[in-house]
């Protein structure tokens, strides 16, 4: 059985999980014929390959490394990627904190305003999985929006109704109070909730992620990792 989920990637993801070299790095020995697979030069960004295939960047091998897997709870005010132009608080700040690998990456992100599971891998093929809509993997929120929801309105968010970039549908799990929710979506879209809300009228004051499929936060702390098996990570998303 492999070591990880998923044992197929292409070239450039394979090259770039697995050494540091850059994209553009690798996009620049491509073209000078610097890669080779299985003793072939490759030219083909997305040719695919797996950990069986050999692999020289340059003449030096490329050797698959350890596939990593974390549940991490973000804290609000922090940017969901690596490099924020404007100087805020990012999650490489948490990656250098504990010293983690700097070839993690998030699977998909929160807002600023929001808080919550993120998962990171250095496991590309599984990252893709993990974001491509086919899957339709739940994900269930806590909200709190600043006025009671209608009936009407509550409704209209479980039957379904249309954005400007396609169909919407929520979940109501738990109902604390008729403007604090625990609602579940399959749907991976920007901001997708916030606009689903903010389209009849409400805003969301909190909203906190609590599970992605079967994998929950539950009493991680804000701001601290988890690792997780690679068993966690199979019933995620071969369920």
């Amino acid at each position: 059985m492999s070591t990880a989920p998923f044992s197929q990637t292409s070239l450039i993801n394979y090259i770039r999980e697995n050494s540091s070299f850059s994209r553009r790095e690798i996009m620049g020995c491509l073209n000078k014929g610097l890669i080779y697979v299985n003793g072939n030069v490759s030219s083909d960004a997305n040719q695919p390959v797996s950990k069986n295939d050999a692999i020289i960047v340059k003449g030096s091998p490329i050797y698959q490394r350890k596939r990593l897997y974390y549940m991490f709870n973000k804290p609000t005010n922090v940017i969901s990627t690596y490099k924020d132009p404007k100087g805020r608080k990012d999650l490489s700040y948490f990656i250098k904190k504990y010293r983690l690998p700097t070839t993690l990456r998030p699977c998909g992100r929160l807002d600023r305003h929001s808080s919550g599971l993120l998962i990171f891998s250095n496991d590309g093929d599984f990252i893709n999985r993990l974001l491509h809509p086919s899957f339709s993997i739940k994900k269930t929120y806590e909200i709190t929006i600043n006025h009671p929801l209608s009936d009407r309105h509550k409704k209209q968010l479980e039957q379904g109704f249309f954005l400007e970039d396609g169909p919407v549908s929520i979940q109501f799990d738990t109902i604390f109070s008729q403007s604090h929710f625990l609602v579940t979506i399959t749907i991976g879209r920007n901001r997708i909730l916030r606009r689903s809300f903010e389209f009849f009228g409400y805003e969301i004051q909190v909203l906190h992620r609590h599970a992605i499929g079967p994998l929950q936060l539950k009493d991680l702390p804000f701001g601290q990792f988890k690792e997780l098996s690679i068993s966690k990570i199979k019933t995620l998303v071969l369920n």
